[in-house]
């Protein structure tokens, strides 16, 4: 049985239905709700389920003449991109001829829409090569940018710079009697910053990148006609010095509604992906791991609007741009940053910095002028992020020219593209990936094959979505282009505060649509607003689309690089990061199609650079000394410090030691975990094994291991010296601890180690008969292999050793001291890695 929330005339109850939920995959869509709910007493003649039907992605309309008040706010003392670049040696980039030659952006078909395009902004691409700038509102030739680079460019475009400068002035004349203002694209960045941004992306990829500082916008006034507007661009599409001009899309959000409503304002249980695959990304196993909580990873959300003022949120690190206040940028955060706090929602990496960057900006240098722009709101992110960190990009544009809707599907955004269709997006992608940012964009929802406007890779990981059970959402947008994918409905987050709510009439019946189908509603909920009209306590579990796909692909990414991070590895360039997620994550649904990529898994994923391990943590009832085949209690423990869970292979043991031709030690072999109840990374496990001591009098090692199956050997205890003798028998045994060591040198570098060894044996110590023995590996050298005890070390007694070590080429090496005499070795070790710097 589970409820379904049902309103009729006057009132809203609820309604115990038997449904056929438990049989679907989680996140599947309310088409699904509306097949498994039972339908008053008028069954399909053949006893066929209800036709499915969709409920469709609500978009709130924005227009600039109503934008709210801008909010222009940078934390303080955070560097990005730019600033890094500004402290970077000049360093030049690579010669002209060595780049992959540029790929001209195409004209785009933007129709006089005003619902789908800003009619009152022009977005216009000087050709390749045109060393111009805006300079009092007109476009003029720029000594500062004029190079032999620049015109050996301009001149493979096939324009001189007399062409050049005769459709700058007709582009101007134009404008000026449409009533229009040029401006720049990116208004709020210095143009010295994109340009080094530019060289930077253009000597990162090999590839001649478009050149920011040619993009500009023809801002119209208010009253505009539309066909005016569309006689404008026609005219400047007729200039042949500008590489690409259109109406500017109007960003939207890339979220659908699709299923059915809870009660409770702890959502966690719709948030699934946090599972092993092939359901989920394995959030709970890399949320174990050392940096698993995306600490030192900074993330800036790209759309329109949030509530950044929500109770589960953490404070916002940045702010660009105008915020519109919607529930969709609250709810993406959320799946990304919300706090692990036993109410509301868990984010993925809810220790990463987070802040947002609007696509909605102001010029204050043209009157000021509100404007959209994805690629200005992601450049402007470029101030705060770091090579590794992540921009993601919660939007998509509306249908270019798109046909009719084939089916009952989302049908208000189908044609919908991804941002990088469009050029002046794909040109800010590719540079900001070319500085080394991760950028992770929405396929969009538009059942549309995903074509950039370059042939050029922008760099990003664009994100499908699926129905939680790897079969392709009907919505999404699909192709080869799309790298990833990821839940794409059911997901539990913050906002919005409704529920879906089937309609029924006064007696209780469901009200069916004229085709038979049940009318459900998207109405607010008590249920999932914890205080009333308080918008910061608000919850949902129907987020959804390539919107709520693309922050569970984000979380990934995080947590690849924060606990890369914390490994003391470097973080991963935008490329290797997809090519990591595609690589080693779970294949959509086999036969299904279209093709919306593999679904992220961070178990395979952080097995490649945080491999199987473990670590030895403590050891008690190893005896100084025993008397012959004399049993004894043993217990070890080991945490698992690697990225595998351990069911039931990996075995805890006695490890072999044959110093007297045959096993000395003899214990059981302990397996640990099963797959039932497996042992975690970060797990601590414990185990207690009856050993027998050897027959024959002796010194011998006692060792305890963890071996993984096949074999491998993670981790050992070290060394613990027993003694094999009958009661009254002299013994030599020592015990060793390192007092300090260098962790690294450099190249050459001579360091000091002080090691301290106390008799604890029934033998006093001597010189010449024993002395402290040392061993040596790899980049690790020795002046001398031994130190001779001073005077006499009587039982209980101790002595300190200093000696040096020498790092000898780069890498890792490593040191052990023993104690000697005549008769041998004895006694334990004491050992340390040392890193050896080139």
């Amino acid at each position: 049985m589970a409820e379904i929330q049902t309103a009729s005339p006057g009132n809203t109850r609820r309604r115990t239905a038997t449904t056929c939920w438990r049989r679907l995959a989680p996140g599947l869509a309310l088409a699904w709700l509306v097949a498994c709910v039972p339908l008053p007493p008028k069954p399909a003649p053949d006893g066929a389920t209800a036709r499915r039907t969709w409920m469709g992605a609500r978009q709130a309309e924005r227009f600039l003449d109503r934008a709210p008040d801008a909010q222009h706010f940078i934390a303080p003392g955070l560097q990005g991109v730019f600033a890094e670049l500004r402290d970077l040696p000049a360093d030049a980039p690579p010669a002209p001829g060595s780049l992959t030659p540029y790929a001209p952006y195409r004209h785009l078909a933007t129709p006089p829409d005003p619902k789908r395009y800003n009619l009152r902004q022009l977005v216009v691409k000087v050709a390749q090569g045109a060393a111009v700038r805006l300079r009092g509102g007109q476009l003029v030739p720029a000594a500062e940018v004029a190079t032999p680079d620049q015109a050996r460019r301009l001149e493979r475009a096939g324009l001189t710079p007399e062409a050049l400068l005769g459709d700058l002035r007709a582009l101007q004349v134009a404008v000026k009697a449409a009533g229009g203002t040029l401006g720049r694209a990116a208004p709020r960045l210095d143009e010295a910053d994109l340009q080094r941004l530019h060289r930077r992306a253009e000597a990162t990829t090999g590839r001649e990148q478009p050149d920011p500082n040619l993009f500009y916008f023809v801002h119209l006034p208010a009253g505009t006609r539309p066909l005016a507007a569309a006689a404008l661009l026609t005219a400047l599409r007729g200039l042949g010095s500008l590489e690409t001009t259109y109406f500017q899309p109007i960003p939207m959000n890339a979220q659908v509604v699709d299923q059915p409503p809870t009660t409770t304002i702890d959502v966690t249980d719709a948030q699934g992906y946090f599972r092993p695959a092939p359901t989920g990304i394995d959030v709970d196993l890399a949320s174990r791991l050392p940096g698993g909580d995306g600490a030192g990873v900074r993330v800036v959300d790209v759309e329109a609007g949030w509530d950044d003022r929500h109770e589960d949120l953490p404070p916002m690190a940045f702010r660009l741009g105008v915020n519109w206040g919607d529930d969709h940028g609250t709810a993406v955060l959320g799946e990304i940053a919300a706090g692990v706090n036993g109410f509301g929602a868990s984010g993925i990496a809810p220790a990463a910095t987070v802040g947002w960057s609007s696509v909605t900006n102001l010029d204050p240098f043209a009157a000021p002028i509100y404007f959209y722009s994805v690629a200005n709101a992601l450049l402007m992110s470029g101030l705060t992020l770091r090579a590794g960190d992540i921009a993601l990009i919660e939007q998509h544009f509306p249908d270019l020219l798109a046909g009719p809707c084939p089916n009952r599907c989302n049908c208000e955004q189908f044609g919908f593209v991804a941002v990088e269709t469009v050029p002046y997006e794909h040109l800010a992608i590719s540079l900001l990936t070319g500085a080394g940012v991760v950028v992770v964009e929405a396929a969009g929802n538009g059942q549309t094959l995903v074509t950039p406007a370059s042939p050029a890779d922008s760099g990003a990981i664009v994100v499908g979505a699926s129905n939680g059970d790897l079969t392709p959402a009907c919505f999404s947008n699909f192709g080869p282009r799309v790298d990833v994918h990821a839940w794409g409905g059911g997901i539990g987050s913050l906002g919005y505060g409704e529920s879906l709510f089937m309609r029924v009439d006064a007696g209780g019946a469901p009200v069916l649509d004229a085709t038979g189908t049940p009318i459900v509603d998207l109405l607010p909920d008590p249920a999932m607003r914890a205080n009333g009209a308080d918008a910061t306590q608000w919850y949902t579990r129907l987020f959804g689309g390539t919107s709520g796909a693309s922050p569970i692909v984000v979380g990934a990414a995080a947590l690849v690089q924060s606990t890369r991070l914390a490994a003391g590895l470097g973080r991963l360039a935008p490329v290797a990061l997809r090519t990591l997620l595609v690589a080693t994550g779970t294949p959509q649904a086999a036969g299904t199609m279209p093709a919306i990529g593999p679904q992220p898994d961070l178990a395979r994923a952080v097995a490649g650079y945080l491999p199987d391990a473990a670590r030895f943590v403590g050891q008690a009832g190893a005896p100084l000394t025993v008397a012959p085949g004399a049993t004894f209690s043993l217990t070890t423990q080991f945490d698992n410090s690697g990225s595998a869970r351990w069911t039931g292979g990996h075995v805890m043991s006695v490890a072999p030691s044959f110093q007297s031709g045959q096993q000395e030690f003899a214990g059981p072999s302990l397996p640990q975990g099963r797959a039932a109840a497996p042992v975690q990374p970060g797990d601590r496990v414990t185990g207690s094994m009856v050993v027998s001591a050897p027959a024959q009098p002796g010194t011998y090692r006692l060792v305890v291991q963890l071996v993984a199956p096949g074999g491998v050997v993670l981790a050992r205890s070290p060394a613990a010296a027993v003694v094999v003798a009958q009661p009254n028998t002299p013994i030599d045994n020592a015990s060793i601890v390192v007092d300090s060591a260098p962790g690294s040198l450099q190249d050459g570098q001579t360091g000091s180690v002080t090691v301290t060894a106390t008799n604890i044996g029934t033998t006093t110590w001597t010189t010449p008969s024993h002395r402290l023995v040392l061993a040596r590996g790899l980049r690790i050298s020795l002046p001398q292999f031994g130190k001779p005890v001073v005077g006499g070390v009587a039982p209980g007694q101790s002595q300190s050793f200093t000696f040096e070590v020498i790092c000898n080429g780069s890498g890792q090496g490593w040191f052990q001291a023993q104690m000697g005499a005549t008769s041998g070795r004895f006694g334990g070790t004491a050992e340390r890695t040392i890193v050896c710097q080139p």
